[in-house]
């Protein structure tokens, strides 16, 4: 029997559709791997998929990655920690995690830290024991959530806070710079500024607020990068002195450029000007 020649038209056209869905599915399964090698995200059901990549941006001293089969290695910047990783840092060590643009994790000496969850704008992680301060920048809100045995700390507003998880019937919560929630079995508390101290087991806590202490070298290490940081995001530049000669007219006075500044003297057509450059703002031409 004769096939009419519409019919194979219609199958010759059909057919490398059937070829590309036949070809897309199997990588479509492939994508759904993820990166421990657990088929359809096994983990899914008990924690949720594994959504982001947090770097390491300082290792100071000893610090160690250790990944979710056990396996222990020297941190450097710029390595990677996914979900279920552990960073710890030794005595006289210290790190920075940057979990996105505008949120970054230090580790005091003697920390340890597990990612829990790594999302977008959305992060878990659970301080085992030690010290560690979030630092959130303004236009960098996410969901951060701290967790210790005794309870958990979530940001409520950009700031600066850390958590310190001595043992398990003692956290403290300094709040330096924004707005926190510590979550307990004994309820919800905020916390603006100051320490608020957890003590006893957990099904009974007892909370307690009062003034922080003052900053210890960790801390003041976390401002200066804090400010570091903030600069390098475009919110302003050091001032630093400079000197200029150009075009200009008039007596002695003022004059300004983008970014200049300063005292200087103008006679005919040639200028002479000493002043500082940088700043917040890029001023603008201007002569007086």
């Amino acid at each position: 029997m004769k096939v009419p020649t519409s019919t194979r038209r219609f199958f010759f056209r059909l057919a490398p559709a059937a070829l590309l869905g036949a070809t897309a599915l199997p990588a479509q399964r492939r994508g759904r791997v993820d990166p421990y090698g657990d088929e359809d995200g096994g983990r899914e059901g008990r924690r949720g998929p594994v959504l982001g990549v947090a770097r390491i941006s300082v290792s100071d001293g000893d610090v160690r990655i250790v990944n979710p089969s056990g396996d222990e290695e020297q941190a450097q910047a710029g390595m990677p920690l996914m979900a279920d990783f552990v960073l710890a840092t030794k005595e006289d060590a210290r790190s920075e995690v940057q979990l996105d643009r505008g949120n970054f994790l230090r580790l005091a000496p003697s920390t340890e830290v597990r990612f829990i969850q790594l999302g977008n704008k959305s992060f878990h992680v659970e301080l085992m024991r030690g010290f560690a301060e979030l630092s959130q920048f303004k236009g960098g809100e996410a969901d951060v959530e701290v967790e210790t045995g005794l309870g958990s700390v979530v940001a409520v507003k950009p700031g600066a806070f850390g958590v310190e998880y001595r043992s398990a019937i003692q956290m403290d919560v300094v709040v330096r710079d924004g707005q926190v929630d510590v979550l307990t079995n004994d309820g919800t508390r905020r916390v603006k500024s100051g320490v608020l101290s957890v003590r006893g087991e957990a099904a009974f806590p007892t909370l307690r607020a009062g003034k922080a202490d003052p900053k210890t070298d960790f801390e003041v290490w976390a401002k200066r990068r804090d400010k570091m940081l903030d600069q390098g995001r475009g919110r302003g530049a050091p001032w630093f002195p400079v000197w200029s000669v150009g075009y200009g007219r008039g007596w002695p006075g003022f004059w300004g450029g983008p970014g200049f500044w300063g005292p200087g003297w103008g006679a005919r057509s040639v200028f002479v000007g000493v002043g500082v450059a940088g700043g917040r703002r890029r001023r603008r031409w201007r002569r007086w």
